[in-house]
């Protein structure tokens, strides 16, 4: 299992960090590019080269790495698998159901990078610059400036879920992340009137296609994010297409409920209202950093950090909401998500938390934004009364300093 430093180890590296510091420099300048990249790829290859023991492995983990090699071993490879008549077969019967996308992801790991539980943690590292590229582009789209995207780009590659989340384990997570993102993009350039104006049709392929993808990783969660973006819909309509949207989540909502159990076997929901409240408030806090198991170990420095950071995010997630109808949302998601898994205890936990990194990193970033704003004018304003010791100047009243740091836009 301990395999140290190899040179398949090295290929991976090297490969998945040419990708992307491409995928980066693209974004932002080539030296912070390069800085972004050295501590995505440094934590794992130290890791993987030096102290992997298989303490921080699950069972999930082994099964999906083990049914690569067992299909590797078959004769099939990422493409041979879903050309052959059989392959599908396969890949199902590996992924003991239909949610066969990860099963073929490490196919394609172990086949780029050698049969090792390192190869499809550094395509997830991979995968995350393709989640933070359109994070940045939908902060683009929801009325920030360049340098802001920018910021929150960084951010999000080095947000401390990500990073434990990329780093470590093999697991599917980073996945979800990514479609989410991705697919809220596409649904928010389906639905804006920016100029050029986007082709319809191809948006609505995108936003297809991510729904389909996700459904062969987490079926629910695709139902989950149609359910809000009904309702964000909803919220933006008047008269009758509000109530037909209404009728709709509704559905959907009943559709999603009564399907989870006969889909997790033994699983229940719970639909009190002690649990609910309860489960949401355990959502949004799990893991507690005095309760983690040794094979999650490794989160106990993110999960600090995201208590810390746990009312500033709220905050955040207050001005995102005012800011722009994109912005909006993502709160909408950030908080019907938790409500369907407050209903289940048994899929409550930090890697169903994880999913909505993106809404967390976004949160947290807005509200270090707005304070460094609020530095920035602070510090201008205390030059400019030492420049002018005779001038007579009032400072601007709260309420205008607010709306001018906020840069905010009408609702939703």
């Amino acid at each position: 299992m301990y395999e140290g430093l190899s040179a398949n180890l090295a290929i991976a590296a090297v490969t998945v960090g040419i990708f992307s510091f491409w995928a980066a420099r693209r974004i932002i300048p080539t030296k912070l590019a390069a800085f972004v990249v050295a501590i995505k790829i440094l934590i794992p290859f130290v890791y993987f080269s030096l102290f992997f023991d298989g303490k921080w492995t699950t069972y999930d983990e082994n099964g999906y790495l083990s049914g690569a090699i067992r299909l590797k071993s078959m004769g099939y490879g990422p493409l041979t698998v879903l050309i052959r008549p059989d392959g599908l077969l396969q890949l199902g019967v590996v992924a003991a159901g239909p949610h066969i996308l990860y099963n073929w992801w490490n196919l394609l790991a172990i086949t780029l990078f050698g049969p090792e539980h390192y190869a499809a943690v550094f395509l997830n590292v991979g995968l995350s610059f393709v989640a933070g590229t359109y994070l940045y582009k939908t902060a683009l789209l929801a009325g920030f400036d360049r340098r802001y995207a920018q910021g929150l780009f960084v951010f999000f590659l080095l947000h401390w879920d990500i990073l434990a989340w990329t780093s470590f384990p093999n697991l599917k997570d980073i996945f979800l992340v990514t479609f989410i993102i991705a697919f809220l993009y596409h649904v928010a350039r389906l639905v804006s009137k920016i100029e050029p104006k986007p082709n319809r049709l191809v948006e609505f392929a995108c936003v297809s296609g991510y729904v389909f993808l996700m459904t062969l990783i987490r079926l629910y969660l695709p139902v989950l994010l149609l359910v809000a973006v009904m309702i964000w819909n909803l919220l933006r309509q008047r008269g009758a297409t509000r109530i037909v949207m209404l009728v709709i989540s509704a559905v959907a909502g009943g559709v999603l409920f009564t399907h989870i159990p006969s889909e997790k076997g033994s699983g229940h929901v719970n639909l009190g209202a002690a649990s609910v409240i309860e489960g949401y408030g355990h959502f949004l806090l799990t893991p507690q950093p005095w309760n983690i198991n040794e094979a999650l170990s490794y989160l106990f420095l993110p999960t600090l950090l995201h208590w810390l950071m746990f009312v500033p995010a709220l905050i955040g997630l207050y001005y995102l909401w005012r800011k722009s109808p994109i912005t909006a949302l993502y709160v909408i998601v950030w908080a019907i998500v938790p409500l369907f898994y407050a209903g289940v205890p048994e899929i409550n936990g930090p890697r169903q938390r994880v999913q909505l990194t993106s809404m967390w990193a976004w949160a947290q970033f807005h509200f270090l934004y707005l304070q460094w704003k609020r530095f920035e004018v602070g510090a201008r304003m205390s030059k400019s009364v030492r420049s002018q010791p005779g001038a007579a100047e009032s400072p601007p009243s709260q309420g205008a300093s607010r709306g001018n740091l906020q840069g905010e836009l009408p609702g939703l």
